[in-house]
């Protein structure tokens, strides 16, 4: 080559700009490889001209190799910092591929200088600490797929689990990304903790409150409607209770949100009552309805937080014909209540 022209540019700065510079390395570290390829190839296409010409192979290679220096005391130091670290890793996969890497620059005749080695050094760590902040995302979604996580919280659980997956996806994790996203998967988790035990005291007070309202109606003499001897409160929202003293019935649903619905009803077809049970079934709905609501504010005054939302006045149009889907669950409790009056007349005789 008689004459070599270099033109100098400074590229733009740009976001990515750490990922640009490692692609132009990789494309140039590629042509070099390319050209020392070449070179070979043709210092081979001279011994066979050599040979075929009778000419000694040897003194060509002589040639050649009196002109590759030998390594520096600087850079077998660092050929064995590389070894060391090869030597450390388990996965055979990586370790074969830190070995070619290392056998390139030891081939190289452009790669002579230390930097490059220090520079791979410092690549092969920057690897291996990865591929340990991965394990690490690893388990830390795990953990996060590990929990039924209260569905308030499912949107935020998939976004920091979508970016993990894009941390897992990439070829570098950066220490502070790890550390952010396991900040953020305790962070959930925590919540998911508050959230779950909030949401389970307000279930055990609201469990409270449904079996103290059925208890205190049981002890003014309301009957509950049940084909089973133990009422379950945990599994049962629906009350069905007789009226003491009337054919009435009064029907109990308590909500998930903790609110509760009572009923008036009635056994009869109100249009057949005429006005005198018209009047009648009215009296028994005031003199229920009342004595509800001081059971109410008794439980109230008691600690318990109960308020009545609405009310409807006593009128024949609040007077509401119990439905058909009861009359099963009424037939099942007169059978129980039969059973359980025989047992004890049977006792009685003995």
């Amino acid at each position: 080559i008689g004459e070599a022209h270099l033109q100098l540019e400074r590229p733009a700065f740009s976001f990515g700009f750490r990922n640009d510079v490692k692609a132009i390395r990789k494309r140039l570290q590629k042509s070099v490889e390319a050209g020392e390829a070449r070179l070979a190839k043709l210092r081979e296409q001279a011994g066979e001209a050599i040979r075929k010409k009778g000419g000694a192979v040897d003194e060509l290679t002589i040639k050649y190799e009196t002109h590759r220096r030998p390594l520096s005391t600087a850079i077998r130091k660092r050929v064995k910092q590389i070894e060391d670290l090869i030597a450390s890793v388990e996965d055979a996969t990586r370790s074969l591929e830190y070995r070619q890497k290392l056998d390139g620059l030891l081939h190289s005749e452009t790669f002579r200088e230390e930097y490059f080695y220090v520079e791979l050094l410092e690549d092969l760590k920057q690897t291996e600490a990865a591929v340990l902040r991965k394990l690490s995302i690893r388990a830390m979604l795990r953990r996060l797929h590990a929990v039924r996580m209260h569905p308030s919280l499912e949107t935020r659980r998939n976004e920091i689990a979508s970016q993990g997956l894009s941390l897992l996806e990439s070829d570098t994790v950066k220490p502070h990304e790890c550390a952010s996203l396991e900040s953020a998967v305790a962070r959930v988790l925590k919540d998911h903790a508050d959230v779950t035990e909030k949401t389970l005291a307000e279930e055990r007070e609201r469990q409270y409150v449904k079996a103290q309202i059925v208890q205190s109606l049981r002890r003014r003499r309301y009957e509950v409607v049940e084909d089973m001897e133990v009422i379950d409160f945990e599994k049962e929202r629906d009350f069905l209770l007789r009226v003491p003293g009337q054919s009435n019935f009064l029907n109990l649903r308590f909500e998930d949100d903790g609110t509760f619905l009572y009923n008036f009803l009635i056994s009869e077809d109100k249009t057949t009552l005429g006005i005198e049970g018209t009047r009648q079934k009215l009296s028994d709905m005031k003199s229920t309805c009342d004595e509800f609501k001081s059971m109410l504010a008794e439980l109230a005054a008691q600690g318990l937080k109960i308020n009545l939302a609405r009310e409807l006045a006593a009128t024949e149009a609040a007077l509401l014909q119990l439905p058909e889907k009861y009359n099963r669950r009424i037939e099942e409790s007169n059978q129980l209540q039969t059973r359980k009056k025989t047992i004890r007349h049977k006792h009685l005789k003995t």
